[in-house]
């Protein structure tokens, strides 16, 4: 049966069997400059198949020949790290994963969702040779799901970075509904103890003494100490009118 398959297959043309075969794909299976590779499509949307997951933040996909300058059906194959989150690490040690807690969970969770799947991919940044970027997929954002279900921790420096509209703060906010439910990673999550301080509290300023605080989301709290009056053009002078009028002026030292 496989026989006659085949030669019914050779007598239609069919396939490898077709007098003209399809140009064959060429692969670069590393980027030999990648910060020359990454100034050419920074935040450019590259469309993507991810062939690998590695961890829950982590995946290696083919960049397609229509998103890329390169020469003609040339496949370019690059790891991306997501932006603004990591995930639990996965390790190999004499051959063997010694994944961090749930780092397996947010494997799977990426991998059910991504692998084999086109995606748009933004490159956002190179760090030692490796592409930092966001993976966009029609049903949403992998990072933020990720958040969302407490397999992922926002990174602050790493936010920054992250270029589509509005997701830094989609992710924060992601982060926090986490942590309040407790999920996963934030199981033994523990919210931080402050001590709101207020004007008929405060004692005569001593110049050279060091105060220690936490700023507080909620504006009140800034209405009851000072009223913010003015920003320097430099953007890191800053004046406040505190409640007995008297007008102080800030600079932020390291920015």
């Amino acid at each position: 049966q496989l026989v006659t398959a085949q030669e019914q297959a050779k007598s239609l043309g069919k396939g490898r069997w077709s007098p003209n075969l399809p140009v064959t794909r060429e692969i670069l299976w590393s980027v030999e400059n990648t910060r020359s590779f990454f100034e050419s499509y920074k935040n450019r949307p590259l469309k993507a198949v991810v062939e690998n997951v590695r961890d829950g933040c982590s995946v290696q996909v083919f960049i397609l020949p229509e998103s890329l300058n390169e020469k003609p059906n040339t496949f370019v194959y690059v790891t991306v790290t997501m932006s603004g989150i990591k995930s639990p690490s996965i390790r190999y040690e004499d051959g063997k994963i010694v994944p961090d807690a749930w780092g397996l969970d947010a494997l799977f969770f990426t991998e059910s969702r991504l692998l084999q799947r086109d995606v748009t991919i933004l490159l956002e940044s190179v760090f030692n040779q490796a592409f930092v970027g966001s993976i966009l997929h029609p049903n949403g954002n992998i990072a933020e799901l990720l958040l969302r279900h407490g397999l992922a921790h926002c990174i602050d420096w790493n936010l920054n970075l992250v270029s589509v509209p509005g997701a830094a703060e989609a992710y924060k906010i992601a982060e926090r509904l986490a942590k309040e439910k407790r999920l996963r990673v934030f199981e033994n999550y523990q919210p931080t103890q402050t001590t709101e301080v207020h004007a008929d509290s405060l004692q005569t300023v001593v110049p050279g003494k060091i105060f220690s605080g936490i700023v507080s989301a909620r504006p009140t709290l800034f209405v009851i100490l000072f009223i913010w009056t003015h920003i320097g053009e430099s953007g890191h002078q800053i004046c406040m009118r505190h409640t007995d009028n008297l007008i102080c002026v800030y600079l932020l030292r390291v920015i």
